[in-house]
């Protein structure tokens, strides 16, 4: 899968919990998220200085880092100080194999998630309740993958993981980075943990989903058919390669999710409901 069909895939994941929100704050999210999406897949330029990086690249970067702790499947590892777990916290809630998510992980990553949300959704019971599940799903699918991997005998070394932050300042001013990261309050290492899990996810989604799912002549007329009416779909398209690409996306999604499933199937996921009840009743 290349970068802007995974992007795409979690664009589509949340925005199910979108849905839950009022028209004028799903509008308004759902505009930001395409709009950082469109950001960061304009080719990088090269720059001088620091100040010579302009306000829609310092967006661009911005939303590397809002993908790594919000968009994406789930973030174990957040930047600010925490208080230490108090003894039922350090309970499991998620139990995949011998990859545990503890109480207190989980309402650590709570408190980041919701910022991506406007301010008052957690006041919504019911937004508030969906966001908690998906959370649960999102962390689930994480550790049904950590699983995976150490059973394929899966890692990421160092020299990758330097590779990726490389990668990723390639086309900044020196010191960028770094500076964005301190004023989002990320913790640089805990972001480079973060980092290195989330290769690792890659690598075993690169290695299980590999093939490109086909788009034939025939499944791009229906599709072009059943989205004909839809004025406002991005789907709806008279460009036959756009309108291919969409479809190819869709058809990766169902891929991942069949293969989600069948993971899902060998493994035992384990919820600890006690402390589950507890969380879904809690408000924020």
């Amino acid at each position: 899968m290349n970068l802007e069909t995974l992007l795409s895939c979690l664009y589509n994941h949340r925005q199910a919990v979108a849905r839950k929100l009022d028209a004028a704050s799903r509008r308004k999210l759902i505009d930001y998220i395409r709009e950082a999406m469109k950001t960061n897949m304009e080719p990088r330029q090269s720059y001088k200085n620091r100040h010579e990086m302009n306000e829609s690249r310092k967006i661009s970067l911005l939303f590397v880092l809002f993908l790594f702790f919000v968009l994406s499947w789930f973030s174990f590892i957040i930047g600010c100080t925490k208080p230490q777990p108090v003894n039922d916290d350090k309970e499991y809630l998620i139990r995949v194999g011998k990859s545990v998510l503890t109480v207190f992980e989980f309402n650590n990553t709570l408190d980041v998630a919701v910022t991506a949300y406007p301010p008052d959704v957690m006041k919504n019971s019911d937004a508030a309740r969906e966001i908690r599940l998906q959370l649960l799903k999102e962390a689930a699918e994480r550790l049904l993958l950590t699983e995976r991997a150490r059973e394929l005998q899966l890692t990421v070394s160092d020299k990758e993981v330097e590779a990726a932050i490389a990668d990723i300042k390639e086309g900044y001013p020196e010191g960028a980075f770094e500076d964005v990261l301190a004023e989002s309050a990320i913790n640089y290492d805990s972001w480079k943990s973060e980092l290195k899990a989330r290769l690792l996810m890659q690598k075993v989604v690169a290695k299980e989903l590999s093939e490109t799912p086909r788009v034939t002549a025939e499944e791009l007329a229906k599709y072009r058919e059943a989205h004909k009416a839809d004025k406002t779909s991005a789907e709806n398209t008279t460009d036959e390669e756009a309108a291919a690409k969409h479809l190819s996306m869709a058809k990766t999604e169902d891929a991942y999710q069949t293969w989600i499933k069948q993971l899902q199937q060998k493994y035992v996921i384990e919820i600890n409901e006690a402390r589950w009840k507890k969380i879904i009743g809690s408000k924020h």
